[in-house]
């Protein structure tokens, strides 16, 4: 439900209403306080028309934009990911030129001058477009006319181009992709390295020896990884977890893959299970629990992921990459050791839709074969592959006794080794607080274990009236449970 409002600072009214998007929008109008009746009555007019499926900008005649907008509306209904980048590219490259176009007026060659400009505005430079993205932008174009063709609003598709007016599909930088890979030494070096954490340590390992992207890797659980099969393990990918709608999907390509498991990544499967995640989520887990979740239970995400990824690339001195590489490089380094291509995309991608390709099957054994084809030196033979990570690492953040000048800033809480070992009793009582907060403070036998090492938490700590920042010997207890 809308509203009709006055700020302090204008003489006129002002409607809120959410558009076709499901966005609020706020709209100045020509009517004054004394003409309310008037601006509530405008405001319902505009409420019918989105109720309808009709754009709050259709005024007078149907054209493009109109369309275009009515059509991202229906799009983000149907769960579409991509509708933001469609509305992006639309209003930032299309709407400009041809937006007020009628619709059924509109013809190739209004396409053909739009995407030669775009196409002249491609290059190499900082303020240059990618190929890429005038394709992008293309096909969002086609795809919203193609559908007008399919509602009847049109009778034929005017975006019709000519051979040329649109650019190759490469990368920005053509000398970029072939630098977009790790070399084996430096492979080795970020899987084993003690200077990243064990966690994203562990969730590198299953993107590269799995070669998996990294939605499915944030999306695999216990249940999904099968040790028992032989002649290799097995993981399952099925789903996919999409940091832009925060949900969990169907892989890219919508099949179902069985994963064989190098026998270095079940190696480190086993070590991770046993010794290093329930420090990190303080229980034991089950079949329904992330392999590796995010340090607050949940989905990684791969904005935060890439970030942390280059972080810790440069902590080790190499440059920048994408956590895509560790696919490509899998791929790769797994042909020069001897894999079958034709098998190993079967096993990253999926079989292909040829007709040829539907008559192929491989067994489990020669998928296992490809798969374990790959040679990689992680250091001496019975050295732990998940090697216990060497500095200090936040674990969590929450509040404490408020600080900072607007009284919200976040104390940062810290898993370390060494002394001073102190921790004063008011933190305690706050890290008490914080995990009932998540769910760990009821009295059920699942949080049991919970409880107990918080009470040992506290009687393990010397109490210091002002510590600088909080040291505590929560590792080493979850390390003495476990061993108990």
């Amino acid at each position: 439900m809308g509203s009709v409002f006055k700020k302090s600072d204008s003489a006129y009214l002002q409607i809120k209403y959410k558009n076709h998007l499901g966005n609020w929008v706020r709209v100045p109008t020509k009517f004054k306080e004394d003409q309310r009746e008037e601006a509530e009555l405008l405001l319902k007019q505009v409420e019918r028309k989105i109720q309808e499926g009709i754009s709050e900008t259709e005024i007078g005649p149907n054209t493009f934009k109109r369309y275009a907008l009515k059509w991202l509306g229906f799009r983000k209904r149907q769960g579409i990911g991509s509708v933001k980048d469609d509305e992006a590219r639309l209003n930032n490259y299309v709407f400009q030129f041809l937006g007020n176009i009628p619709i059924v007026e509109l013809k190739p060659k209004d396409f053909q001058i739009l995407f030669r400009e775009l196409k002249k505005q491609c290059g190499q430079e900082k303020d240059d477009f990618a190929p890429r993205t005038v394709l992008h932008i293309h096909n969002t174009v086609n795809q919203c006319l193609k559908d007008a063709v399919a509602d009847g609003v049109i009778r034929v598709n005017p975006c019709v181009l000519k051979k040329g007016d649109l650019p190759k599909k490469q990368d920005k930088d053509p000398q970029w992709r072939k630098t977009a890979i790790f070399s084996r030494e430096e492979i080795s070096k970020v899987l084993v390295a003690t200077e990243i954490p064990e966690d994203r340590r562990m969730f590198w390992f299953i993107a590269f020896f799995a070669g998996q992207r990294f939605g499915e890797v944030s999306a695999l659980r216990w249940k999904d990884y099968d040790p028992n099969r032989r002649p290799l393990g097995h993981l399952s990918v099925a789903f996919s977890y999409s940091t832009k709608k925060k949900s969990v999907k169907s892989t890219k390509t919508e099949v179902v893959r069985d994963v064989p498991v190098h026998p270095t990544l079940a190696r480190a499967l086993a070590e991770w299970r046993q010794f290093h995640w329930s420090r990190f989520w303080l229980k034991e887990p089950t079949g329904d629990d992330l392999i590796v979740p995010s340090r607050e239970g949940n989905h990684r995400s791969a904005n935060h992921m890439l970030k942390k990824f280059h972080e810790d690339l440069a902590r080790l001195g190499m440059r920048p990459r994408r956590q895509h590489d560790l696919r490509r490089t899998f791929i790769s380094l797994s042909v020069e050791d001897g894999a079958k291509e034709e098998i190993l995309k079967v096993i990253t991608h999926d079989p292909g839709q040829e007709a040829f390709d539907l008559y192929k099957s491989f067994s489990w054994e020669a998928k296992c074969e490809a798969m374990s084809a790959l040679k990689l030196d992680l250091g001496p033979e019975g050295e732990p592959l998940v090697r216990s990570w060497s500095g200090p690492e936040k674990v969590n953040q929450f509040k404490g006794k408020n600080g900072g000048a607007d009284g919200t800033r976040m104390r940062t809480y810290y898993v370390g080794r060494g002394k001073p070992r102190v921790i004063s009793a008011v933190n305690i009582d706050d890290f008490r607080k914080w995990m009932s907060t998540k769910g760990y403070g009821g009295t059920n036998e699942r949080t049991k274990r919970t409880k107990e090492i918080i009470e040992q938490l506290a009687a393990a700590t010397t109490l210091d009236p002002n510590p600088k920042r909080l040291r505590t010997l929560l590792l080493e207890i979850l390390t003495n449970l476990d061993r108990e």
